[in-house]
């Protein structure tokens, strides 16, 4: 099926799987992918087609044991408003709800929610912390996830955010948001979650850029072009045992 254009030449999704073939993802991988698909070029399907064909190739990619996870962030908490688990709407773009769509569950974070679509949808789906260790990232490194940065390299490091927390960086502190919380069932609750936030006042912004060549240098992070875009594909244990041993040793090492 034509895919995408970038210039004179069209893209499949044949090609597309042929990538992500490349980049090792196999049966079983657990992937969590942070996306800008503009960035590969002008999409030759109807945009809710095209993110639909898009999640379902991720998803033929991992096969019946795999699962996909995509961002579907609503930051709700943080900003006063209450977090409906089936009708507060993503901050960060649409794709997760076609992969709802399909089929998959999103979890109960009321700030950094995903669409899980897999076996692991029900296990993955209760998070009691943001970037803690009853978040979705806490679980994707057990499972030994992918991380897939799908169109821009330097973007999709929110499980940084994660390792941070658990080296317990000084720029970083915990904080309580609190709010209601509506299930699915449309019933109610008051519920409080930690989040460990940055310190304003301070130095405490990440180099997105200069923990992208991090990883590339130790070849933990692979990137193949496809189209106008890159398609990135880490292991999340590979880069919590590199990105840690840095921090042990100097903190502020990835800071802007």
């Amino acid at each position: 099926m034509d895919f995408i254009k970038f210039k004179d030449k069209i893209y499949t999704t044949q090609d597309l799987k042929e990538i992500l073939q490349e980049l090792e993802i196999t049966q079983g991988d657990t992937l969590l992918v942070h996306t800008e698909s503009f960035r590969f070029g002008i999409p030759l399907l109807p945009k809710a087609i095209f993110n639909q064909t898009l999640c379902q190739t991720l998803i033929e990619s991992c096969g019946k044991r795999g699962n996909v996870i995509l961002p579907t962030f609503t930051y709700s908490f943080c900003q006063n408003e209450p977090f409906d688990l089936l009708h507060s709407k993503s901050k960060v773009g649409n794709l997760g709800d076609s992969l709802l769509q399909l089929g998959g569950k999103r979890t109960s974070c009321p700030i950094f929610s995903c669409a899980v679509f897999g076996d692991l949808k029900e296990k993955l789906r209760d998070c009691k912390e943001v970037l803690g260790k009853e978040s979705i990232f806490d679980k994707l490194l057990t499972q030994n996830g992918k991380i897939l940065t799908f169109g821009n390299q330097y973007v999709g490091y929110t499980f940084i955010h994660y390792l941070e927390s658990l080296a317990n960086v000084p720029y970083r502190f915990d904080k309580t948001f609190s709010g209601i919380f509506i299930d699915e069932k449309g019933e109610k609750m008051h519920r409080s979650v930690i989040y460990r936030v940055r310190h304003l006042g301070r130095k405490s912004e990440l180099d997105y850029k200069k923990i992208a060549h991090f990883l590339l240098d130790l070849e933990i992070l692979k990137v193949l072009k496809f189209g106008g875009g890159e398609i990135g594909i880490m292991e999340s244990q590979k880069v919590a045992k590199a990105v840690l041993e840095v921090l042990a040793k100097d903190c502020e090492y990835f800071l802007a």
